[in-house]
C-alpha cells in the first residue's frame, strides 16, 4: 500500500501556526487572569488592612470618650485635652470642654487611619431625686412652702422653725434626730425620716463662665450693681457682683442660664452678701451647652425686689446661697440652697416631676455622680 507523502510529514505549516496562536492566546489569557487575581487579592488585603486600621482607630476614639468621661467625673468638665500613644502607629486623643458642643471629643489614629467621635456627658445623681435641699442653717418660712417631691434638710440641730407648716407630698429627710413639732410639717404623702446620712454639698465652679470665648450660645456679661427691666434675655448671662452689690430682675423673661461668679470663699461671707432681687421673673433655665441649669449663684441671696410684683416662675436647676423674702417662688426642677430659707414673702412651691433629670455639664459637680455618655457618632 502506498503512503501519502503529506500525511507522513505530519501537520501542515498552517496548522502548526494555528496551534501556536491558540497556545499564545491561552497563555496570555491565563497570565492576565493570574495578574487580575493577584491584583484583586492585593486590593482585598489592602482593603482589609485599611478596615482593620479604621476599626482600631474608631475603638481608640471611643476609648478616648470613656477616658474623657472618667476625667470629667474626677475633675469636673473643663477645657482640656490629652493624648497617649498605645502602640507603634496608634494614638488616642481626647478633648473635654464646657463651652462648646459636643462636650467630649475622642480621636483615634492608627497607622494613618483617623476617626473622630463626639459625645455629650450627663452627670447622674447618686442621691435620692430631691426637689428641694438646704445644707445648713435654720429655715424660717413665714408663709406656706409646698414641695411636690422629696425634701432634704441638712442642718443637724434645728433645721426648721416654720410659722406655717411645710406642705409635703413626699418624704422629708432630716440629718437632725430631733423630732419636729407636728405644726411645722403636713404630709399629703410621704414620711419624716430622721437621722439620715448627711449629703455632701455639691462642688461648684463658676470660673468656666467668666470668659465669652468659645460659647456657642448668646453670651452677655454685666459687672457691679445691675438692673434688668422689661427685657427678654437669651443664652448665658453672667453678672459679676462684689459684696453688697445687687442684681435686680424686674418683669424679665429669661431663656437660658444666669450665673453670678463666686468671688470669695464662704469664710469671707461677713464682707457682705450680694443679692439677686426678683419681681415678675419667668425663667426657662438652660441652653444647649449648660443643660437645664437655670441659676448658679452660690454666693447670692435671692430676695424680693421692692413692693408689688406677682410671681417668679422658674424651670430647671438652681443653686443659691439662701432664699430671703421673695414674694413668691414657683419652681419646676431642683432647688439647692447652701444655707436655708431666711424668710418668705408669699406662698412658694417646688415641684420635681418624676421624669426630671438634672443635666448640668458645667458649674455643679454632684458628689459621687456617674457620667452618662450620649453618643453623637462620628464627627
Amino acid at each position: 500500500m502506498r503512503t501519502c507523502p503529506e500525511a507522513a510529514a505530519g501537520p501542515r505549516a498552517g496548522e502548526r501556526g494555528a496551534i501556536l496562536l491558540v497556545v499564545l492566546i491561552l497563555s496570555v489569557t491565563i497570565s492576565l487572569l493570574s495578574m487580575a487575581l493577584i491584583s484583586t487579592a492585593e486590593v482585598s488585603l489592602r482593603a482589609e488592612a485599611n478596615a482593620d486600621e479604621l476599626d482600631r482607630a474608631e475603638r481608640g476614639a471611643r476609648s478616648g470618650i470613656e477616658w474623657g468621661a472618667a476625667a470629667a467625673k474626677a475633675y469636673g468638665i473643663v477645657p482640656f485635652g490629652n493624648s497617649v500613644v498605645l502602640d507603634t502607629g496608634v494614638e488616642v486623643r481626647r478633648q473635654t470642654r464646657a463651652a462648646s458642643g459636643p462636650r467630649l471629643v475622642g480621636t483615634g489614629v492608627s497607622n494613618g487611619a483617623s476617626v473622630t467621635v463626639g459625645a455629650n456627658l450627663q452627670a447622674l445623681e447618686t442621691t435620692r431625686p430631691y426637689a428641694f435641699l438646704s445644707f445648713g442653717g435654720t429655715s424660717k418660712p413665714s408663709d406656706s412652702i409646698t414641695v411636690n417631691g422629696l425634701t432634704y434638710l441638712g442642718e443637724p440641730n434645728t433645721p426648721l422653725q416654720a410659722t406655717k407648716p411645710l406642705l409635703l407630698s413626699g418624704d422629708l429627710d432630716l440629718v437632725s434626730t430631733t423630732t419636729l413639732p407636728a405644726s411645722q410639717v403636713t404630709h399629703s404623702a410621704g414620711v419624716d425620716n430622721y437621722g439620715v446620712g448627711a449629703i455632701a454639698m455639691p462642688a461648684w465652679d463658676t470660673s468656666a463662665f467668666t470668659t465669652a470665648a468659645n460659647w456657642k450660645v448668646p453670651y452677655t456679661a454685666y459687672s457691679g450693681t445691675t438692673t434688668l427691666k422689661d427685657v427678654t434675655l437669651n443664652g448665658l448671662v453672667v453678672v459679676t457682683l462684689a459684696a453688697g452689690q445687687k442684681l435686680r430682675l424686674e418683669n424679665v423673661v429669661f431663656n437660658g442660664t444666669l450665673v453670678v461668679p463666686w468671688l470669695y470663699p464662704p469664710v469671707l461671707d461677713f464682707l457682705g452678701t450680694p443679692t439677686i432681687e426678683v419681681k415678675d421673673l419667668t425663667m426657662v433655665g438652660g441652653t444647649a451647652e449648660t443643660g437645664n441649669l437655670a441659676i448658679l449663684a452660690p454666693g447670692c441671696a435671692v430676695t424680693k425686689a421692692g413692693p408689688g410684683g406677682t410671681s417668679t416662675t422658674v424651670s430647671g436647676v438652681c443653686f443659691v446661697r439662701e432664699l430671703d423674702g421673695s414674694k413668691s417662688w414657683n419652681q419646676t426642677g431642683k432647688m439647692l440652697v447652701r444655707l436655708a430659707v431666711a424668710s418668705t414673702g408669699g406662698a412658694w412651691s417646688f415641684t420635681r416631676p418624676a421624669d426630671f433629670v438634672p443635666d448640668v455639664p458645667v458649674g455643679i459637680q454632684w458628689s459621687g455622680s456617674q457620667m452618662a455618655i450620649r453618643w453623637l457618632g462620628r464627627q
